[in-house]
């Protein structure tokens, strides 16, 4: 307090107005930086200082637009646009190319695999002077045939080993069937198993899987094999008059054109050949249309019954000429085997 303020009032000056004094006094230090309102400040102060207004403060101005980065960016954007359209007419072009590519290859090998397959004698002639037209004939069809010259294949044979024959023997086993019996005691059985058993073994050395079966043997029930030629002879009958020749049947119930009529065919051509016997078709028996072999083995393997000759007026080449008759049988096998080779030998 100021030295005025610590001199002690005026015993006339009333306690109230002390009071408001003090209190006055208080709120000035609270709020140093107002200035104390007393009486005579409020008299000196102008009313037009109390009164003015504090200044007015602008609010930030809007930025502003720059419209040269607008621009760029807008160029920006037009770009891009142009770019994916030329990729994406780069990459349509591209397809385009490649499946024609593809096409072309295409062609090629297709032309190529026909050349191939074609052969040289298939071109007629006047075709030959068409591709000769142009430049001299000979050479054009020199071109053409080259083209069209095909590879050497070389053929695929099953080996020996992988064939299985069936060689029956007339008449064979523990029954002792002989068979038809000349007057002089000569069997049929023992003419069959002669040339059977020779059949049997030439096949035999040339590594074939070949059985030697009896008439009624147990392994002819349903036995599969790639062929099987049951061997007998024709009785020893007196006919009356001279009867000679050799006889091949198939079963009845298998078709003519089926692999028993091509083994048929086969052994009809070459065991005459061999044997220089004429076949008698007229002479087929019901007996071996029906043979009981036919129904035994397994429907698909294709078999037939030969009967060599007649005992009586062929019992010359019967009996003295087993090796011929055992090759006919052979020639007749090898050419059901190997029907490419029967071709190339025609």
């Amino acid at each position: 307090m100021s030295p005025e303020e610590q001199t002690p009032p005026d015993e006339e000056t009333p306690a109230s107005v002390i009071w408001m004094e003090m209190m006055r006094r208080e709120a000035a230090k609270r709020q140093p930086t107002l200035p104390v309102m007393t009486e005579t400040s409020q008299q000196s102060e102008p009313l037009e200082r109390l009164e003015t207004p504090p200044p007015q403060v602008d609010p930030d101005p809007l930025p502003t637009v720059d419209e040269a980065a607008l621009e760029v960016q807008r160029q920006r954007r037009l770009e891009r646009r142009r770019k994916k359209r030329r990729q994406k007419r780069g990459s349509i072009l591209s397809g385009i190319v490649f499946s024609w590519l593809i096409v072309i290859i295409s062609a090629g090998l297709i032309a190529t695999i026909l050349s191939w397959s074609t052969s040289p004698e298939s071109l007629s002639d006047s075709l030959r002077a068409q591709l000769g037209q142009g430049g001299s004939s000979s050479q054009g069809v020199s071109m053409v045939l080259a083209m069209t010259e095909q590879p050497t294949l070389t053929p695929v044979v099953t080996p020996n080993h992988l064939i299985r024959i069936g060689i029956l023997a007339g008449h064979s086993g523990p029954e002792n069937d002989p068979g038809a019996v000349c007057p002089d005691g000569l069997t049929e059985a023992e003419i069959n198993f002669a040339v059977a058993e020779r059949v049997w073994r030439y096949l035999l050395d040339r590594g074939y899987d070949v059985d030697l079966l009896e008439e009624y043997d147990s392994r002819l029930a349903d036995y599969r094999a790639d062929l099987l030629v049951s061997i007998h002879a024709n009785d020893c009958r007196d006919y009356g008059e001279y009867v000679s020749g050799y006889l091949v049947s198939q079963h009845d119930m298998r078709p003519d054109d089926g692999a028993d009529g091509r083994l048929m065919a086969c052994m009809v051509r070459h065991y005459g050949e061999a044997s220089g016997l004429s076949y008698r078709p007229q002479g087929v028996t019901p007996d071996m249309l029906e043979y009981h072999v036919f129904n035994r083995i397994n429907i698909n393997t294709p078999a037939v019954i030969v009967e060599l000759g007649f005992m009586k007026d062929d019992r010359e080449v019967l009996t003295t000429q087993p090796d011929r008759l055992a090759e006919g049988i052979i020639n007749g096998i090898m050419c059901f085997l190997y029907p490419s080779l029967e071709g190339e030998a025609e």
